[in-house]
Protein backbone atom coordinates (compact mmCIF):
# COMPACT_ATOMS: atom_id res chain seq x y z
CA UNK A 1 0.00 0.00 0.00
CA UNK A 2 3.01 2.33 -0.01
CA UNK A 3 3.85 4.18 -3.21
CA UNK A 4 7.62 3.84 -3.05
CA UNK A 5 8.82 0.35 -3.88
CA UNK A 6 12.60 0.58 -4.34
CA UNK A 7 15.23 -0.98 -2.16
CA UNK A 8 16.32 2.43 -0.94
CA UNK A 9 13.40 2.68 1.47
CA UNK A 10 14.90 0.00 3.71
CA UNK A 11 18.61 0.47 3.37
CA UNK A 12 20.80 2.56 1.11
CA UNK A 13 23.24 -0.30 0.62
CA UNK A 14 20.67 -2.79 -0.63
CA UNK A 15 20.12 -3.63 -4.27
CA UNK A 16 16.82 -4.37 -5.98
CA UNK A 17 17.27 -8.15 -6.05
CA UNK A 18 17.45 -8.19 -2.27
CA UNK A 19 13.90 -6.86 -2.08
CA UNK A 20 12.51 -9.98 -3.81
CA UNK A 21 10.66 -11.87 -1.08
CA UNK A 22 8.52 -14.79 -2.18
CA UNK A 23 4.76 -14.37 -1.79
CA UNK A 24 4.29 -17.52 0.22
CA UNK A 25 0.95 -17.89 2.01
CA UNK A 26 2.46 -20.58 4.19
CA UNK A 27 5.34 -18.34 5.21
CA UNK A 28 2.98 -15.43 5.84
CA UNK A 29 0.88 -17.37 8.35
CA UNK A 30 3.99 -18.79 10.01
CA UNK A 31 5.19 -15.22 10.53
CA UNK A 32 1.84 -14.14 11.95
CA UNK A 33 1.90 -17.05 14.37
CA UNK A 34 5.41 -16.15 15.53
CA UNK A 35 5.91 -14.44 18.86
CA UNK A 36 5.39 -10.70 18.51
CA UNK A 37 8.06 -8.72 20.30
CA UNK A 38 7.07 -5.44 21.95
CA UNK A 39 8.10 -2.35 20.02
CA UNK A 40 10.64 -0.17 21.83
CA UNK A 41 9.23 3.13 23.02
CA UNK A 42 10.66 6.26 21.45
CA UNK A 43 11.48 9.16 23.80
CA UNK A 44 10.29 12.50 22.43
CA UNK A 45 8.79 15.76 23.56
CA UNK A 46 10.80 16.60 26.63
CA UNK A 47 11.66 13.05 27.63
CA UNK A 48 8.14 11.69 27.59
CA UNK A 49 7.39 8.53 25.64
CA UNK A 50 5.11 8.67 22.66
CA UNK A 51 2.24 6.18 22.80
CA UNK A 52 2.02 5.72 19.07
CA UNK A 53 2.19 2.73 16.77
CA UNK A 54 4.60 4.65 14.51
CA UNK A 55 7.15 5.45 17.22
CA UNK A 56 9.91 3.55 15.40
CA UNK A 57 9.28 5.66 12.30
CA UNK A 58 9.82 9.03 14.01
CA UNK A 59 13.18 10.78 14.16
CA UNK A 60 14.20 14.05 15.80
CA UNK A 61 16.41 15.84 13.27
CA UNK A 62 17.62 18.78 15.33
CA UNK A 63 18.22 19.69 18.96
CA UNK A 64 16.18 22.88 18.97
CA UNK A 65 13.35 23.78 21.31
CA UNK A 66 9.61 23.78 20.78
CA UNK A 67 8.29 27.24 19.98
CA UNK A 68 6.14 27.86 23.05
CA UNK A 69 4.45 30.77 21.30
CA UNK A 70 3.73 28.69 18.19
CA UNK A 71 0.14 28.70 16.97
CA UNK A 72 0.02 25.50 14.91
CA UNK A 73 1.82 22.30 13.93
CA UNK A 74 3.37 22.52 10.47
CA UNK A 75 3.68 19.47 8.22
CA UNK A 76 6.11 20.10 5.35
CA UNK A 77 5.19 17.50 2.73
CA UNK A 78 8.10 16.87 0.35
CA UNK A 79 8.23 13.10 -0.23
CA UNK A 80 5.17 11.24 1.10
CA UNK A 81 2.70 13.08 -1.10
CA UNK A 82 -0.50 11.38 0.00
CA UNK A 83 -3.15 11.56 2.71
CA UNK A 84 -3.61 7.86 3.53
CA UNK A 85 -0.92 5.71 5.16
CA UNK A 86 1.20 8.77 5.83
CA UNK A 87 3.26 8.49 9.01
CA UNK A 88 4.30 12.15 8.87
CA UNK A 89 0.71 13.36 8.66
CA UNK A 90 -0.37 10.97 11.41
CA UNK A 91 2.42 12.16 13.70
CA UNK A 92 1.69 15.82 12.94
CA UNK A 93 -1.97 15.24 13.80
CA UNK A 94 -0.98 13.57 17.08
CA UNK A 95 1.17 16.58 17.97
CA UNK A 96 -1.62 19.01 17.07
CA UNK A 97 -4.03 17.13 19.33
CA UNK A 98 -1.50 16.97 22.15
CA UNK A 99 -0.76 20.70 22.00
CA UNK A 100 -4.36 21.69 21.21
CA UNK A 101 -3.45 23.67 18.11
CA UNK A 102 -4.51 23.40 14.45
CA UNK A 103 -2.56 21.62 11.72
CA UNK A 104 -1.20 23.30 8.61
CA UNK A 105 0.12 21.27 5.65
CA UNK A 106 2.45 22.71 3.01
CA UNK A 107 3.15 20.56 -0.03
CA UNK A 108 6.13 21.96 -1.88
CA UNK A 109 7.37 21.21 -5.38
CA UNK A 110 10.88 22.37 -6.20
CA UNK A 111 11.69 23.27 -9.79
CA UNK A 112 15.34 24.15 -9.18
CA UNK A 113 16.95 20.81 -8.40
CA UNK A 114 19.18 18.97 -10.85
CA UNK A 115 16.62 16.60 -12.32
CA UNK A 116 13.59 18.92 -12.35
CA UNK A 117 11.67 18.85 -15.63
CA UNK A 118 8.21 19.51 -17.03
CA UNK A 119 7.19 15.84 -16.98
CA UNK A 120 7.95 15.37 -13.28
CA UNK A 121 6.41 18.73 -12.34
CA UNK A 122 3.22 17.92 -14.26
CA UNK A 123 2.91 14.52 -12.60
CA UNK A 124 3.37 16.02 -9.13
CA UNK A 125 0.96 18.90 -9.73
CA UNK A 126 -1.70 16.41 -10.79
CA UNK A 127 -1.24 14.77 -7.39
CA UNK A 128 -1.51 18.17 -5.74
CA UNK A 129 -4.90 18.75 -7.34
CA UNK A 130 -6.11 15.49 -5.84
CA UNK A 131 -4.66 16.41 -2.44
CA UNK A 132 -6.53 19.72 -2.48
CA UNK A 133 -9.86 17.89 -2.50
CA UNK A 134 -8.72 15.26 -0.01
CA UNK A 135 -7.47 17.71 2.60
CA UNK A 136 -10.53 19.93 2.11
CA UNK A 137 -12.83 16.96 2.71
CA UNK A 138 -10.90 16.09 5.89
CA UNK A 139 -10.93 19.72 7.09
CA UNK A 140 -7.17 20.23 7.11
CA UNK A 141 -5.72 23.53 5.91
CA UNK A 142 -3.47 22.79 2.97
CA UNK A 143 -1.12 25.00 0.92
CA UNK A 144 0.03 23.67 -2.46
CA UNK A 145 3.19 25.54 -3.42
CA UNK A 146 5.07 25.24 -6.69
CA UNK A 147 8.40 27.03 -6.73
CA UNK A 148 8.76 29.59 -9.54
CA UNK A 149 11.13 32.51 -10.28
CA UNK A 150 8.51 34.74 -8.62
CA UNK A 151 9.05 32.97 -5.31
CA UNK A 152 12.32 34.72 -4.55
CA UNK A 153 15.37 33.38 -2.69
CA UNK A 154 13.59 32.74 0.63
CA UNK A 155 11.63 29.52 0.85
CA UNK A 156 8.03 29.37 1.97
CA UNK A 157 8.90 26.99 4.82
CA UNK A 158 11.19 29.47 6.54
CA UNK A 159 8.51 32.16 6.40
CA UNK A 160 5.58 30.04 7.58
CA UNK A 161 7.66 28.31 10.28
CA UNK A 162 8.10 31.56 12.22
CA UNK A 163 4.72 31.01 13.88
CA UNK A 164 4.77 27.21 14.04
CA UNK A 165 5.17 25.27 17.28
CA UNK A 166 6.81 22.14 15.80
CA UNK A 167 7.66 21.08 12.24
CA UNK A 168 7.16 17.57 10.88
CA UNK A 169 8.40 16.43 7.49
CA UNK A 170 9.07 13.26 5.50
CA UNK A 171 12.10 11.03 5.95
CA UNK A 172 13.55 9.85 2.66
CA UNK A 173 17.08 8.44 2.37
CA UNK A 174 18.17 9.83 -0.98
CA UNK A 175 18.63 12.89 -3.17
CA UNK A 176 16.57 16.06 -2.85
CA UNK A 177 14.32 15.23 0.15
CA UNK A 178 17.30 14.16 2.21
CA UNK A 179 19.28 17.30 1.43
CA UNK A 180 16.22 19.50 1.96
CA UNK A 181 15.68 18.07 5.45
CA UNK A 182 19.34 18.53 6.37
CA UNK A 183 19.24 22.17 5.26
CA UNK A 184 15.90 22.93 6.92
CA UNK A 185 16.79 21.30 10.24
CA UNK A 186 19.86 23.53 10.47
CA UNK A 187 18.25 26.79 9.40
CA UNK A 188 14.83 26.56 11.05
CA UNK A 189 15.04 27.69 14.71
CA UNK A 190 12.40 25.31 16.12
CA UNK A 191 12.10 21.61 16.82
CA UNK A 192 11.76 19.42 13.76
CA UNK A 193 10.90 15.74 13.23
CA UNK A 194 10.72 13.45 10.24
CA UNK A 195 8.58 10.34 9.81
CA UNK A 196 9.32 7.29 7.69
CA UNK A 197 6.51 6.15 5.36
CA UNK A 198 8.79 4.49 2.85
CA UNK A 199 8.13 0.80 3.30
CA UNK A 200 6.64 -1.95 5.40
CA UNK A 201 9.76 -2.12 7.58
CA UNK A 202 10.87 0.98 9.52
CA UNK A 203 14.29 2.10 8.33
CA UNK A 204 15.35 2.54 11.95
CA UNK A 205 15.30 -1.25 12.40
CA UNK A 206 18.17 -1.82 9.96
CA UNK A 207 21.19 -0.77 11.97
CA UNK A 208 23.72 -2.44 9.71
CA UNK A 209 23.95 -3.44 6.06
CA UNK A 210 23.34 -7.05 5.01
CA UNK A 211 26.09 -8.37 2.79
CA UNK A 212 24.00 -11.15 1.24
CA UNK A 213 20.42 -11.57 0.08
CA UNK A 214 20.18 -14.74 2.18
CA UNK A 215 21.15 -12.85 5.33
CA UNK A 216 18.65 -10.13 4.58
CA UNK A 217 15.83 -12.65 4.00
CA UNK A 218 16.58 -14.35 7.32
CA UNK A 219 16.40 -10.98 9.03
CA UNK A 220 13.06 -10.28 7.29
CA UNK A 221 11.68 -13.65 8.40
CA UNK A 222 12.68 -12.96 12.00
CA UNK A 223 11.22 -9.45 12.15
CA UNK A 224 8.34 -9.19 9.69
CA UNK A 225 5.65 -10.43 12.07
CA UNK A 226 5.85 -7.22 14.12
CA UNK A 227 5.96 -4.89 11.11
CA UNK A 228 2.17 -4.40 10.82
CA UNK A 229 2.18 -2.80 14.26
CA UNK A 230 4.29 0.03 12.87
CA UNK A 231 2.29 0.75 9.72
CA UNK A 232 0.69 4.19 9.59
CA UNK A 233 -3.07 4.29 9.71
CA UNK A 234 -5.18 4.51 6.59
CA UNK A 235 -6.86 7.60 7.98
CA UNK A 236 -4.25 9.60 9.90
CA UNK A 237 -6.81 12.01 11.38
CA UNK A 238 -8.83 10.57 14.29
CA UNK A 239 -12.60 10.68 13.94
CA UNK A 240 -14.43 13.67 15.40
CA UNK A 241 -11.17 15.64 15.57
CA UNK A 242 -11.12 19.25 14.41
CA UNK A 243 -7.63 20.33 13.37
CA UNK A 244 -8.79 22.99 10.93
CA UNK A 245 -6.96 26.32 11.12
CA UNK A 246 -9.31 29.28 11.36
CA UNK A 247 -9.67 31.65 8.44
CA UNK A 248 -8.43 34.52 10.59
CA UNK A 249 -5.20 32.77 11.60
CA UNK A 250 -4.57 31.50 8.09
CA UNK A 251 -5.12 34.93 6.55
CA UNK A 252 -2.77 36.59 9.03
CA UNK A 253 -0.03 34.03 8.29
CA UNK A 254 -0.34 34.56 4.53
CA UNK A 255 -0.45 38.35 4.92
CA UNK A 256 2.78 38.34 6.93
CA UNK A 257 4.54 36.02 4.48
CA UNK A 258 7.06 37.84 2.27
CA UNK A 259 7.26 34.98 -0.22
CA UNK A 260 5.20 35.62 -3.33
CA UNK A 261 2.94 32.66 -3.95
CA UNK A 262 2.84 31.52 -7.59
CA UNK A 263 -0.31 31.45 -9.77
CA UNK A 264 -1.09 28.02 -8.37
CA UNK A 265 -2.16 29.83 -5.19
CA UNK A 266 -5.68 29.93 -6.63
CA UNK A 267 -5.98 26.42 -5.24
CA UNK A 268 -6.00 27.97 -1.77
CA UNK A 269 -9.51 29.20 -2.46
CA UNK A 270 -10.70 25.61 -2.31
CA UNK A 271 -8.98 24.51 0.88
CA UNK A 272 -11.54 25.99 3.28
CA UNK A 273 -14.59 23.97 4.29
CA UNK A 274 -17.70 24.76 2.29
CA UNK A 275 -20.34 26.98 3.95
CA UNK A 276 -22.54 23.98 4.75
CA UNK A 277 -19.74 22.59 6.95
Amino acid sequence: FFKQKTAYEIRLSLVGSEMCIRDSTFLYYRLLEAKRLPLPATPILGGRFMNSNIADRIKLVNEKSINDDGEFILYWMIATRRFNYNASLQFAAELAIQHDVPLLVIEEISTSHKFANDRIATFMIQGMVENISTFRDNKIRYIPWVETPLSGPIGLLKEIAKRAKIIVSDEFPTYYPRRAIEAASNSIPIQMYTADSNGVIPMSWTESAHTTAHGFRRWIHANFSRCPETWPKRNPIPKNTNLMMSDELFSSIIDECSVKLPPFECCLLYTSPSPRD
